[in-house]
């Protein structure tokens, strides 16, 4: 079984209530969750809250999400994604469930996507890797970076100076997901190390929102993809119409040729002839392109 666990809190400095905050036109945990719930891939999807109110609230946000109170000793600045997911293990036995892989997956990640999520399960699945996780290219202003080896596994893990970063050399987290075995999870055992898979995500669609610019920044690029994916459906639906519509003109030409050679059965075998022809000049040109 895989299940998914999104760990929201409210509390955040930077960005007040960050993970509740309208984005565009709804609060951006709200646009995470659709989009998990469209990927169809979950067993269970469950979502970690550490305000009662909010509690409530998202409790009747839909049927097919489970909410889940989160105590404030694991919801303050000091604790970590390993003392929250372990907490929210503790409660999600209760379901009487016993998932193997759990996929974490941060409350602001808007731009996630199936395909990656995908892969990292079938690191842990398949490959026999304890995590995997999506990552991106680090940047100058980045603390936390990691080099990966041929396979994208982890090398070593830096916390330091990166004065001396070179540029397409080291990644860091990407703050979109984090799958792990329950075992590994529930132990709290360390992401960091070399039996862990990175997932490369394209620089495009990864936006770790930390600070007010971070939001700014993501605000535009959600529109922009949103946008372009509303013109590709679009398109897409025209071209299908134009495919029905020329399948439906084949036959009509059929027809038209049937009782042209009915009519004149000569002249329109001469015509044939000549369309032919010219058919192949055609394709004896495309030959000779590149």
């Amino acid at each position: 079984m895989k299940i998914a666990v999104i760990p929201a809190r409210t509390g955040s400095k930077r960005i007040k209530n960050k993970n509740f905050k309208i984005f565009h036109d709804k609060p951006i945990i709200e646009i995470v969750i659709d989009k998990i719930l469209k990927f169809n891939f979950f067993d269970k999807i469950f979502v970690t809250i550490n305000d009662k109110k909010i509690c409530n609230y998202y409790k009747k946000y839909s049927s097919k999400i489970n909410i889940l109170y989160r105590d404030e000793a694991v919801s303050n600045d000091d604790s970590t994604i390993y003392d929250v997911m372990q907490y929210s293990l503790k409660q999600i036995k209760r379901y009487r469930i016993q998932p193997k892989f759990i996929c974490c997956i941060y409350p602001t990640s808007v731009f996630i996507d199936k395909k990656n999520l995908v892969k990292g399960y079938m690191a842990i699945q398949n490959q026999n890797y304890d995590y995997s996780f999506g990552v991106k290219l680090a940047e100058k202003s980045i603390d936390s970076f990691f080099k990966l080896d041929k396979n994208l596994n982890l090398v070593k893990s830096k916390n330091q100076s990166n004065s001396n970063i070179k540029k397409n050399t080291y990644y860091t987290d990407a703050g979109q997901f984090c799958w792990g075995k329950y075992v590994c999870w529930n132990s709290k055992q360390h992401v960091f190390t070399s039996n862990t898979k990175a997932i490369k995500l394209n620089p495009s669609y990864v936006y770790d929102i930390d600070t007010v610019d971070d939001w700014n920044k993501a605000l535009i690029a959600y529109k922009i993809i949103n946008n372009n994916n509303l013109n590709q459906t679009k398109n897409m639906k025209i071209i299908n119409q134009i495919q029905n519509i020329r399948s439906k003109n084949n036959v009509n030409w059929m027809g038209i040729l049937k009782v042209a050679f009915r009519n004149s059965p000569n002249e329109t075998l001469k015509l044939l002839k000549e369309i032919n022809e010219k058919d192949n000049l055609i394709t004896k040109a495309f030959k000779n392109i590149g």
